[in-house]
């Protein structure tokens, strides 16, 4: 009877638990993301060590291998490459302010100042395009693109500004929230900095909650993925970092020998959205033919091959060279990888979605691989057979 009292006084606690979270669902979401948010310069923090561990790893090795243990340097290895690796992504980051922050500055403002005039000039080079195909039809006789081409567009500019100005923050408040960022960013920067100090420990630390609360096996699974994981992600974001640097680099030398527009601005837009598979080239390549279009619209064409160009050296010499066959995933798990990851999160889900399918597949392959070894199972192509 006891025993039936309890069980019927734990079933109502359970259901009644459930219909309040369940009716406060998001109110308990709400609640997390605030923690959460509350933790973001941690996450920051662990994001930048993640990613400045790649290089500080690669010169604390070199240290080790070029001096002797009894050496001063050889001692202070790990002090050393990380002021190292600091400074190199300083100078990068002072680089790119100082260096090309002004210069994309100083094109867009071109773009919008101009902006009236560079669709009259798309307009205008559509009209001869189908001119020159013998089509009796004009774009500029459509109601919309008359409207485009008699809108006032510093007016609408400045309306804009205006609105921007009214919608953001006061001085007072962006200055608060400028300085909030500030704090958050050499907070995250502090953290990094500690925790690459002393890596070894923080990992051993966390294997030992992971084992305290999982179990031995329990955790001898969290670690077996936990370095397939970092594996995977170091060595994408590692060798695609630096292909995307050496494509920057051969684009942008490209674009100064053959007096495109916009060097700076469609280096950066290559750049950035060739971290993205398949569908990153293509973008940059449209919007930097659409800008070409404005400007110049007679080179559209040449921009287009030189592009062609650039990409397909890059895809068919320079990635198998630098990233080579490091993810090992068929492009249809790519393909599929960017179209659910990138619905799902955003662009940054398009960043980090071949990473993760590559992890996914490998960890479904192994217990898939693992579960018809132990049936004694072996699938072909052509065949299921059953091994004695």
């Amino acid at each position: 009877m006891a025993e039936k009292t309890k069980l019927a006084m734990f079933l109502i606690v359970f259901t009644v638990l459930f219909i309040y979270l369940v009716f406060s669902f998001k109110e308990w979401i709400q609640y997390i993301l605030s923690f959460l948010g509350l933790l973001k310069s941690v996450f920051i923090g662990i994001g930048i060590a993640y990613v400045l561990n790649l290089p500080m790893r690669r010169i604390e090795h070199l240290i080790l291998k070029y001096t002797k243990e009894n050496h001063p340097i050889h001692r202070f290895a790990r002090s050393l490459s990380l002021l190292l690796t600091y400074l190199l992504a300083l100078i990068l980051v002072a680089m790119f302010f100082i260096v090309l922050i002004p210069k994309i500055t100083e094109s867009i403002m071109m773009l919008i100042n101009n902006l009236g005039l560079f669709i009259r000039n798309i307009v205008e080079y559509v009209d001869g395009l189908l001119d020159k195909t013998g089509m009796d039809y004009q774009i500029t006789e459509l109601e919309s693109i008359q409207s485009l081409l008699t809108t006032n567009w510093q007016t609408v500019i400045k309306n804009v500004s205006s609105w921007a100005g009214s919608y953001f923050p006061t001085v007072v408040n962006g200055g608060s929230k400028v300085v909030g960022t500030f704090g958050t960013w050499m907070s995250s920067l502090m953290i990094s900095m500690y925790l690459l100090g002393d890596k070894e420990r923080y990992i051993r630390q966390m294997k030992k909650l992971i084992t305290a609360v999982l179990g031995y096996r329990g955790a001898l699974i969290v670690e077996h993925i936990g370095k397939k994981a970092n594996e995977i992600f170091s060595t994408f974001i590692g060798k695609t970092l630096v292909e995307a640097g050496i494509l920057g680099a051969m684009y942008y030398t490209g674009l100064i020998l053959f007096k495109f527009p916009f060097p700076e601005l469609n280096t950066l837009i290559l750049m950035v959205l060739s971290l993205i598979p398949i569908f990153g080239s293509m973008l940059a390549m449209c919007i930097g033919a659409l800008l070409l279009l404005a400007i110049d619209p007679s080179r559209v064409i040449a921009y287009v091959v030189y592009f062609q160009v650039v990409t397909n050296f890059e895809t068919y010499v320079i990635y198998p060279q630098v990233v080579g066959d490091s993810i090992g995933v068929s492009g249809f798990y790519v393909l599929l990888a960017l179209i659910l990851f990138g619905a799902w999160f955003g662009m940054v889900g398009m960043l980090l979605a071949v990473p993760m399918m590559a992890l996914l597949y490998s960890v479904v392959s192994e217990l898939v691989n693992d579960r018809l070894e132990r049936k004694r199972i072996s699938v072909s192509e052509t065949d299921i057979t059953y091994r004695e």
